[in-house]
């Protein structure tokens, strides 16, 4: 049942209806005497009807003092809590601040109000707490969200993309140990990790696997094969999480997660919100990858072109330097390359080229760097290598492709190489590009003694 309102404030409707009620009893009361067998001389008089009718005014007011003072107050906190919540909701609205750098409802305990009873007021109070736990658990996401893409956005490389992740993973808690992995020409590659042994042997792991076969998460508790480091102790994890990061439903990647307990719903969406923004920032840098990989390759033969080989060179001079190392630098070039373009034609000439960087990379050790310098010249870097060292893979070079020759149609086409050579510290230059000036003045001196052969620059 419904009462009818009768102004606007409720509190002002209750104390108008006690009253009405109160005045009814009042004039009621008298008869109420009389069936009780109240004497009529006492009870029907006005003196009497007076007193009653005053007596029931007084227990409305009563009443509504009772009520004013026993539920207005929790109403009023519940009131203020409300007006706290859409304070800090304004104030984030027209803010670029944090909740904690603005100082309001930092915890939800500083926007909940107390929960006074177990009645309908009480189910209100503790209705409008949720309320603040679920909004300060938005809030706490779209922060996340907000902090992972300005991060994410910013990250190019694969390992600062990770380094990124790993900081993201520790700052909200999410996992006590992780790995990275990214999904490339049809494999899963390991990128990074904190905490887990040996994670760059995971890539076949059957949770991995399955990730890669279903995109969808994975997840195992108490596993047996998987150990984890958490900085100071050994811990075997409750939880363990491999989740897929996707990108327009494609799999790009996997972020494996170790934990201690189980996930909380916080936490999850946090986790959903990352996983969201990798997928774009690991395309992106992947795609930055490949077109850094494609800047630096010479197209036709593959390795590296001059203007990235210039700074290998640049890095592995200044490294050698800094750790009082020896570094060997090879300027090659094929004899008479003119004449096999100007004789059998363009292709040939290319086919040339590629045949001789296929024996070069062949000849050179792991960890030697291989570029197109020009035409028909090639630079090698040589890093850790002396002049002896140096000058036993120059003539392993020379050798080999001496004894190659190429194929054009019915024809044989022979090919030769003058190599000039040039080491730190045996030679003492100051920088790397005199390096290269002492290779081609030794490169210039193999032309001129007959080319075909190996010339080591004046110390």
């Amino acid at each position: 049942m419904k009462i009818p309102r009768m102004t606007r404030s409720i509190f002002l409707d209750q104390l108008i209806w006690m009253l009405a009620v109160g005045l009814i009893v009042g004039l009621m009361f008298p008869l109420f005497m009389i069936l009780l067998g109240g004497p009529d001389e006492y009870v029907l008089t006005p003196t009497f009807y007076a007193a009653s009718i005053c007596a029931g005014v007084m227990m409305a007011g009563l009443n509504f003092g009772l009520v004013h003072i026993v539920i207005r107050p929790e109403l009023k906190q519940l009131v203020q809590g409300m007006q706290k919540v859409r304070g800090a909701l304004a104030q984030r609205l027209h803010s670029t601040a944090s909740a904690k750098e603005t100082g309001v409802c930092v915890r939800p305990e500083d926007c909940t109000v107390d929960v006074p009873s177990e009645d309908e007021l009480g189910e209100m109070a503790h209705s409008f707490n949720q309320l603040v736990e679920t909004l300060k658990q938005t809030q706490e996401v779209q922060q996340a969200y907000e902090r992972f893409s300005k991060k994410l956005a910013s990250s190019l490389s694969l390992q600062a993309l990770a380094q990124q992740e790993e900081q993201l993973l520790k700052e909200f808690q999410i996992a006590q140990a992780s790995a990275f992995y990214v999904f490339k020409d049809d494999e899963l590659q390991y990128v990074s990790s904190y905490g887990i042994d040996h994670a760059d042997r995971l890539q076949h792991h059957p949770l991995l696997k399955a990730v890669v076969d279903t995109l969808k998460p994975q997840h195992i508790s108490l596993p047996v094969e998987l150990t984890v480091d958490a900085a100071l102790v050994h811990f075997t994890p409750k939880e363990v999480y491999a989740e897929p990061v996707l990108f327009q439903g494609a799999l790009v990647g996997i972020l494996v997660l170790a934990s201690n307990q189980k996930l909380d719903e916080t936490q999850k969406a946090i986790l959903h919100t990352m996983l969201n923004g990798l997928g774009l920032a690991l395309r992106n840098a992947l795609t930055h990858e490949e077109i850094q990989r494609i800047a630096a390759l010479d197209s036709l033969t593959g390795i590296y072109n001059r203007r990235f080989g210039m700074e290998r060179l640049h890095e592995e001079y200044t490294r050698v330097i800094r750790q009082d190392l020896p570094l060997s630098l090879l300027m090659m070039d094929i004899d008479h390359f003119k004449s096999i373009n100007d004789t059998y034609g363009h292709r040939a000439g290319d086919r040339a080229l590629k045949l001789v960087v296929k024996v070069m990379k062949s000849v050179m050790r792991e960890g030697d760097i291989l570029c197109r310098y020009g035409g028909e010249e090639f630079m090698a870097i040589l890093p850790g290598a002396d002049c002896d060292n140096a000058q036993e893979v120059a003539e392993r070079i020379r050798r080999r492709i001496s004894d190659t020759h190429l194929e054009h149609g019915d024809q044989i086409i022979p090919i030769t190489i003058s190599i000039g050579m040039a080491s730190w510290p045996e030679h003492q230059v100051e920088n790397e590009q005199q390096l290269i000036e002492r290779a081609d003045q030794a490169l210039y001196m193999a032309k001129e003694s007959g080319r075909n052969r190996v010339v080591l620059a004046p110390v």
